[in-house]
């Protein structure tokens, strides 16, 4: 999660200040720094230099539940709005692989997106038929914090076309570099394909959550999960959550494939609390 780094920093100066302790070596920035990009407050702890212990003759431990407060108080959760939340959706509609109704897909989340409360919290991007090619300058253009793959998966690769509309078979490792290209900027992804759990675990050593189905998934469901995910993301709804609702909306419209999605996120990450 992406915390607001101002409040971060005048919490946890407060409340170390109200304990007596004393910076040192720019201690306490670097502690709101790592916190506001989700890091875990043990592996912060874990990292606060012998010096800034000794100079205030306190342990590691002492610190730790002051930090947790401080992450529990609410506004420290509240996004900074001044840009949306970018997310680029690519679809792969192979002509020698039976069809997709991914093009409904991408109008159902657009529906979605404008009827949230803030129409301007998601800005969508969309690459259909996509190729291979078409990364680098996608990703250079729009600069996405979410990406989005719906295509023909198992459990070695999913589907994406090539130059003349056939399906190609991309694997791990090339999925790996492609989201590699992306930058930092890129926080989740997303792989609406059949099997591709596998695939989206591996991603968590780039990307903070990775989201992948673990059996075969209809259209209906990944299309309701999706559509459902989005929309909760777009009202401030912390991904753990609304991972959670996604799932239910597959049930809710009488699909029994609830439990195709798969949630996995880097360590030190929690879904929990986990917003961009």
């Amino acid at each position: 999660m992406i915390y607001n780094k101002i409040k971060i920093l005048g919490r946890v100066n407060e409340a170390f200040a109200s304990r007596g302790w004393r910076e040192s070596g720019n201690e306490i920035l670097r502690i709101s720094e790592q916190l506001s990009q989700g890091v875990s407050t043990q592996k912060v702890v874990k990292a606060i230099s012998g010096k800034f212990l000794l100079a205030n003759s306190i342990k590691r431990q002492d610190i730790v539940p002051v930090l947790d407060r401080v992450l529990h108080e609410k506004d420290i959760l509240q996004l900074d709005t001044s840009s949306p939340i970018k997310l680029l959706f690519t679809y792969s509609t192979p002509s020698d692989v039976p069809p997709l109704r991914l093009g409904t897909e991408e109008k159902q989340i657009k529906e979605a997106l404008r009827a949230i409360t803030d129409r301007d919290k998601i800005h969508i991007d969309t690459i259909p038929a996509v190729e291979l090619k078409d990364f680098s300058n996608a990703f250079n253009r729009y600069k996405p914090n979410i990406l989005h793959i719906s295509s023909h998966g198992n459990q070695e690769c999913i589907a994406l076309e090539n130059e003349k509309g056939d399906a190609i078979a991309v694997d791990d490792d090339t999925l790996m570099n492609i989201v590699k290209l992306a930058g930092k900027q890129l926080k989740i992804v997303v792989l609406n394909a059949c099997e591709s759990s596998k695939m989206a675990a591996s991603l968590t050593d780039v990307v903070d959550i990775a989201i992948g189905m673990n059996v075969s998934i209809g259209d209906d469901a990944a299309r309701a999960f999706a559509v459902q995910l989005y929309s909760s993301i777009g009202e401030n709804i912390p991904i753990g959550l609304a991972f959670e609702q996604a799932k239910f909306a597959i049930s809710a419209n009488g699909i029994s494939e609830a439990d195709a999605p798969v949630l996995h996120y880097r360590k030190g990450i929690h879904p929990e609390k986990y917003q961009l």
